[in-house]
């Protein structure tokens, strides 16, 4: 197997153990044991148990940040439709390590914690963005912002919900989340207006 192979399999085989159970009860032995190596081979790779981790969070962050591009060439609307299909395709595609991400992100790492929100941050903007070219300036309105923010975390939670219930169809958790954006945003041009 190549490094690259190999350090992906620890991964994939760390984002399994991490989206179970929490950091303090995960030991590297059993990343070891899981991906049939030596315990040596994964310090070889991660010399401690927390770069691994945040090796895990990292690339799952990247994927997700990928997952959810816009593509600028189609009406925001769609655009934000097409982003919270592929938010939601990734989340049920990649359930250990959407749990690994969100589950781990509020341990208290400030590295973490930092890599985390500034995916959440990146997001805001994108919806920002898109809402710049239905609502102009009002975009940036502080409550406008404040509820795209609050919104990104909606949908963290309403992801690692769906994940443990599975009570509504995707479609329906899609079209529950863009309609609660748009909800919050309407609510927020009305405060802008006061």
């Amino acid at each position: 197997m190549s490094t690259e192979a190999r350090r992906e399999q620890l991964l994939r085989v760390s984002a399994e153990l991490f989206g179970s159970r929490s950091f303090d009860d995960i030991w590297v032995d059993e990343v070891a044991e899981a991906a049939g190596v030596s315990r040596a081979l994964v310090y070889h790779y991660f010399p401690t148990k927390r770069e691994l981790f945040h090796e895990v969070v990292r690339l799952h962050v990247d994927e997700l940040a990928a997952a959810t591009m816009p593509d600028p060439s189609v009406p925001p609307r769609d655009r934000l439709r097409a982003s919270v299909d592929g938010y939601l395709a990734y989340v049920e595609a990649h359930a250990d390590g959407y749990r690994a991400i969100h589950q781990g992100a509020f341990s208290g790492d400030a590295e973490m914690l930092a890599l985390v929100e500034g995916r959440w941050v990146i997001q805001s903007k994108n919806i920002r963005e898109g809402l710049r070219e239905i609502i102009g300036d009002l975009a940036d309105d502080p409550a406008v912002a404040l509820a795209v923010r609050a919104w990104v975390g909606f949908l963290v939670t309403a992801g690692l919900s769906w994940l443990d219930e599975r009570t509504v169809t995707r479609d329906e958790l899609r079209d529950l989340a863009t309609g609660t954006l748009e909800g919050a945003i309407q609510a927020a041009i009305g405060l802008a207006g006061r």
